[in-house]
């Protein structure tokens, strides 16, 4: 195959050869060449460099299909640059509009411009397209001479094979006269032969056998030991990111405010240790490549932690905003009790100053009218103290609120009025009492303690 390919491509090499070689129009490429580099040079200008790059740009995408709509077009464009140039007026002309209606409203010296830049934009394609069909022709040329290098070492390989072969055929020749000479000595060697070809091939077979299996486990040893990198790097990580997770947890939770949060959100880290082993185990089970499952791990992973790390801080925001302080709150229950029983005292020090107050000023003076006949009965009354108790029995422990305690005690003050003036009420209502009379008002806290006014 290789010769007859080297047949097929000689004819169009010696074609490209012989159209290199031969002489073009010497005189246009020249032309060509001088008109290029004076546009080129006139695109190196700082003022009107714009419009002669724009232009040579059209040159280079029209050359490649030359027609005359095309040089018109480009000669249009290089008359524009030189009359931009020289400051003088050029018809309006799109790229739309069609060559007549742009040459239609030349002057005379813009026609010439124009006629002029015709001729040169096709010596300028002429030379550009010869210049890349050179340069073609060489590619062309260097690949089809590596090429026929390439073929004249297989030609070369091809005639040693050749040799070898007829070498192999005349020592067959011989081995067959031999063979017609001795027939059964030939027949003997033959069979011996052949086992030794059978043996032979079947010693390649196994040797290739055994290379293919010995290359399938250096492959799986690879495989496994990729695998095993892999996983134990992601390990190491996420045991680092994990253990930082944990200090993290308990500085955050140290508070009292957050404390609650510290099970749940060690919690969610055992939770992300199992998710990112498993990521690790179910990706590297898999049959990608060790670039993919890399990228795979890695995107999966920090998909993990970012939902991680989004729920522990969903569940410290909650602890944090629901967390009630239990010793605060007993304060102000206490200090409520304290206001509480301060408020009760000052009701029962103005109830038991308004029940004493009346009764003694009424006693003494009656006493002090009848003793006289007192004295002289015989037969007296034993005297008992009159003796008032108001119990007022304190909630023990309850959370009351401030507005709750001031109201009992405003309704305990007015029961305990109501209480001292039907208790006037009565003892003015008794009957008359002896001489000696005492009226006893038992506060609570100071059992048997009374106060008395006594006439003798």
């Amino acid at each position: 195959m290789a010769p007859l390919s080297l047949l097929g491509v000689m004819p169009m090499l010696a074609l490209m050869l012989l159209y290199a070689r031969s002489d073009p129009d010497a005189a246009m490429m020249e032309k060509g060449k001088s008109h290029l580099k004076q546009l080129q040079d006139f695109a190196r200008n700082v003022r009107y460099g714009k419009c002669w790059s724009n232009a040579l740009k059209t040159v280079d995408v029209g050359c490649k299909e030359l027609t005359e709509e095309q040089q018109s077009r480009i000669a249009l464009t290089f008359t524009h640059c030189h009359l931009k140039r020289s400051n003088r007026s050029y018809p309006k002309c799109t790229d739309t509009s069609s060559i007549l209606e742009c040459t239609h409203g030349m002057d005379y010296v813009a026609f010439n411009t124009y006629t002029e830049f015709f001729t040169h934009a096709h010596s300028i394609c002429y030379y550009l397209q010869h210049e890349m069909w050179q340069e073609q022709a060489q590619d062309t040329i260097l690949r089809l001479t590596a090429h026929s290098d390439s073929v004249a070492r297989q030609l070369e390989t091809t005639n040693q094979m050749a040799e070898e072969m007829m070498k192999a055929q005349n020592s067959t020749l011989q081995t067959q006269e031999e063979i017609l000479q001795n027939g059964h000595l030939l027949k003997h060697t033959l069979k011996e032969s052949t086992l030794g070809m059978k043996q032979a091939f079947q010693e390649m077979e196994q040797s290739a056998t055994e290379q293919r299996l010995l290359f399938s486990e250096i492959f799986n040893r690879i495989t496994f030991l990729h695998q095993f990198v892999v996983g134990e790097s992601n390990s190491l990580y996420s045991f680092l990111y994990n253990l930082i997770a944990c200090a993290a947890v308990f500085l955050l939770t140290s508070t009292q405010r957050t404390s609650g949060a510290r099970l749940v959100l060690f919690g969610l880290i055992a939770a992300n240790i199992y998710t990112e082993r498993m990521i690790c185990s179910y990706i590297l089970g898999g049959s990608d490549s060790a670039f993919d499952q890399t990228e795979r791990i890695a995107f999966w992973v920090g998909i993990a932690r970012r939902i991680n790390t989004s729920l522990g801080l969903l569940v410290l925001l909650y602890f944090t905003l629901t967390h009630r302080d239990v010793q605060r709150q007993s304060l102000e229950v206490l200090q409520g009790l304290q206001e509480t029983k301060a408020e009760l005292q000052t009701v029962l020090r103005e109830a038991a100053m308004q029940i004493t107050s009346t009764p003694k000023k009424r006693s003494c003076s009656r006493s002090r009218s009848r003793s006289r006949s007192a004295s002289r009965r015989k037969t007296t009354r034993p005297s008992e103290p009159a003796v008032y108790k108001i119990a007022v029995t304190q909630p023990g422990g309850a959370r009351t609120p401030r507005s709750r305690s001031r109201s009992q005690s405003r309704s305990t003050q007015r029961r305990g009025r109501s209480r001292s003036r039907s208790a006037s009420r009565r003892k003015s209502t008794l009957p008359p009492e002896p001489a000696a009379s005492t009226i006893g008002v038992a506060q609570p806290g100071a059992t048997g303690r009374t106060r008395s006014c006594t006439k003798r």
